[in-house]
């Protein structure tokens, strides 16, 4: 055979031959690349080097065996016993011009000689491209020659490409396009690969190839190097997720990753501008979704686990990202060291329940730990660039405990609304300088009592402890724990969860044009422009329920009849039922009757994130958004203490 002239080797003839005598063909011709492939494919191999004499119906039932047709390379295989890896290429799904078919046909072809050797004379598709960004694509056989070189067709990995100028074989590299994007998206409809393991190319590794080299391996097959550089096993490949994506991940993507991924974005809303709402009533997050740990270790190497994680739990979170490295066994403590830093820096009733919710062997809880982490920061910086943190300074404090909302998420946002409303009576009564209002308060506790409606808050100061009941809306003072509850007709009229809520119990005169205290027609405004518009309303609400006449909520009891004879200065009629019912009476005066809330000044700017405005029947109020409590009319507009501790100007506006 080595005898044979090239012209007189037909196709029937190569299918004869055997495996031993089709190799050295490929080895006289000097080609490479074929000691592992299979008899087909070395044929495959072979053809274009004796295309010349061969008819078209021999390239013809040549395509058609290996499943191309005339005109379209749509499905070459080359499949061994224990081959694992497949190459397809394709091109368009659009028809190809007989004509243009018979003019390719007829051109002569070219031949080369070296190390590639063969004719190189079957037209490619790829020929058309624009070549005015870089060196034209090789043809069909050539790529796909490239392709195997680089290829080991039993393990599906590049092999190590020679490197004839180095004298050494090179790492394993990955294919690297530097095809401009058109080409990219034309060559990626014209050929499909299968999924290959991409290998990282390192930059000795590509500084040791030749320039010959660095040139081809830039521009060999571009659909290639593109599945090369982009393939992404499949979520169900069970495949090692490494915990750390990249050196600079940070402790949002590091430990939530995949498995459960942290939205930070939705988090960090804390620190958007309040102009649409309280500027200290912190949002409450959902909680996040957690999933599953994957690759746990060894049931054997569970077992000491838990102790590793203890040890994790107390070192920094740079020295936790170098230890979930080392081994499995390190990676799985590493994620279940995140229960125990959620039990030392969040104790509580909240903590307490997400542990009941998932399985703490098999939970990865970092993305909770991470949300109460910024929870926390965030609703610190929000307070100290409050207006409020500056106005009381050291003077009116939180723990630390309660900082976090231990036991619900609402803790932290009461405390403070109690602090602003504990302020704003010692500045009403006593003014700024009083000592009263120097002395330092510590709240150490929230509870709720109620839902969404009564807490008891405990302060501390001067090494006393006292309990107040306060309203949730507004954190007034509606009683103290130490007397009976029996005194207090608010208390001991049945208020609970099942009956009417307290904002239900607002009783007015006005009840065609005004639903407690509100207008409906604004209500109904409102309504229609939600969920913004409901911001406002809680506002109107705060206002109804802090304007309710002072017997509604503290002092003798009195009926709401009685209590609107006593504002309007009629005399008491001394008519008194022989057991009359002592439930909660709410009674809002004409005067304060809600028609609408703004949230901007009258000449169409934003007021300050802390105020609002109330039209009334009679005029404009200026109130806190947090409480619901006056600071300035329509007339004089803002007071000037209050202008002074907010940094307004007098019409409500930042200064």
């Amino acid at each position: 055979m080595a005898d044979t002239p090239v012209g007189l080797i037909s196709l029937t003839k190569l299918k004869r031959l055997t495996v031993p005598k089709l190799r050295s063909l490929c080895k006289e011709n000097g080609l490479t690349g074929y000691s592992k492939l299979t008899k087909d494919a070395i044929i495959f191999k072979l053809a274009p080097l004796y295309s010349t004499n061969l008819s078209s119906r021999s390239v013809s039932s040549l395509n058609q065996e290996h499943g191309c047709t005339t005109g379209t390379l749509s499905t070459c295989r080359l499949s061994g016993a224990e081959a694992d890896v497949t190459t397809e290429l394709s091109t368009t799904s659009s028809p190809v011009d007989p004509t243009n078919g018979a003019r390719n046909q007829s051109r002569p072809h070219t031949t080369k000689s070296g190390t590639s050797g063969g004719d190189r004379g079957v037209p490619h598709p790829l020929q058309t491209l624009n070549s005015s960004d870089g060196p034209s694509p090789p043809h069909g056989d050539q790529a796909v020659e490239d392709v195997l070189k680089r290829t080991n067709l039993k393990r599906g990995f590049p092999n190590d490409i020679p490197d004839k100028n180095a004298g050494r074989k090179s790492k394993k590299s990955r294919i690297i396009t530097n095809t401009s994007p058109a080409q990219a998206s034309l060559a990626d409809s014209l050929f499909k690969l299968p999924a290959l393991p991409s290998r990282l190319l390192t930059s000795e590794t590509h500084s040791a190839m030749g320039p010959d080299k660095q040139a081809s391996a830039g521009i060999s097959f571009v659909a290639a190097s593109q599945v090369l550089c982009d393939t992404i096993k499949p979520d169900s490949a069970k495949r090692f997720k490494p915990l750390f994506t990249s050196e600079n991940a940070n402790e949002q993507a590091a430990f939530g990753g995949e498995e459960a991924t942290l939205d930070v974005a939705r988090i960090c809303r804390y620190g958007e501008p309040f102009q649409d709402s309280s500027c200290l009533e912190f949002p409450v997050e959902p909680v996040v979704d957690l999933k599953q740990l994957t690759l746990p270790p060894s049931i054997s190497k569970r077992k000491r686990a838990q102790q590793f994680a203890i040890i994790l739990s107390g070192i920094s979170f740079t020295d936790l990202l170098n230890c979930s490295l080392v081994s499995r066994m390190f990676r799985y403590s590493a994620h279940l060291s995140a229960y125990h830093r959620l039990r030392r820096e969040f104790p509580g009733q909240r903590t307490e329940t997400q542990m009941k919710r998932s399985n703490a062997n098999m939970t990865n809880v970092w993305p909770y730990l991470l949300q109460r982490q910024q929870e926390l920061s965030t609703r610190k910086r929000i307070y100290m660039e409050s207006f409020l943190s500056k106005a009381v300074g050291e003077w009116f404090t939180l723990t630390e405990h309660l900082w976090t909302s231990p036991d619900d998420p609402k803790q932290a946002t009461v405390a403070i609304r109690f602090i602003l409303t504990l302020f704003y009576f010692l500045v009403s009564v006593h003014g700024v300088d009083h000592p009263e209002a120097r002395r330092k308060h510590a709240i150490v506790e929230c509870k709720e009592i109620i839902k969404d409606e009564i807490w008891i808050v405990s302060v501390s100061s001067l090494g006393v402890q006292d309990n107040f009941y306060v309203l949730e809306p507004t954190c007034e003072v509606i009683g103290c724990q130490e007397k009976a509850v029996c005194e207090y007709a608010y208390t001991d009229s049945g208020i609970s969860p099942g009956g009417k809520s307290l904002f239900e119990r607002v009783k007015r005169t006005n009840h065609e044009e005004y639903d407690k205290g509100i207008g409906k027609h604004w209500l109904k405004k409102m309504n229609e422009e939600a969920p913004k518009s409901n911001v406002r309303v809680q506002i109107a609400q705060r206002y109804i329920l802090a304007c309710v006449v002072a017997n509604s909520i503290s002092g003798k009891w009195m009926s709401s009849v009685e209590m609107a004879q006593e504002f309007a200065g009629l005399p008491d009629n001394g008519y008194r039922r022989s057991k009359p019912r002592k439930e909660v009476q709410l009674y809002i005066p004409e005067h304060h009757y809600v028609e609408s809330v703004h949230l901007m000044s009258a000449k169409k700017r934003p007021l300050h994130s802390a105020l609002a405005v109330v039209q009334t029947p009679g005029r404009e109020y200026f109130i806190l958004r947090d409480n619901g409590m006056q600071v300035g009319c329509e007339e004089e507009g803002v007071s000037a203490v209050w202008m002074l501790m907010l940094g307004c100007c007098n019409d409500g506006t930042p200064a």
